[in-house]
């Protein structure tokens, strides 16, 4: 569950492998691009206040709403090298499913 905590924590981490696991959802149209923008943010929130080295976003989108998926998928993920927060250097990858 969810506290009230006024910093953000992963669905799923796992701090020994230094992992953040977050499940996004899209159900209608007008969640594609807001699932992008969370991502955006998560990344981003998660980079500053954690010590993860890797986060991993799935992306369930059971009704096929994601028209480009290989291109939503790039946008959201660095590889590691690409991004870093806090001098860190994070793994970001995204997974689109179905």
């Amino acid at each position: 569950g969810k506290g009230s905590a006024g910093y953000s924590v992963g669905d799923f981490s796992i701090p020994s492998l230094k992992l953040i696991l977050e499940v996004k959802y899209v159900a209608e149209k007008g969640d594609v691009k807001a699932r992008a923008n969370e991502i955006s943010e998560d990344i981003w929130k998660y980079g500053k206040q954690t010590d993860c080295q890797c986060m991993v976003f799935f992306v369930y989108d059971p009704k096929l709403l994601i028209a480009d998926r290989i291109n939503f998928a790039r946008m959201s993920s660095a590889t590691s090298g690409e991004f870093k927060a806090a001098g860190r250097e994070i793994e970001v990858i995204t997974v689109v499913k179905p």
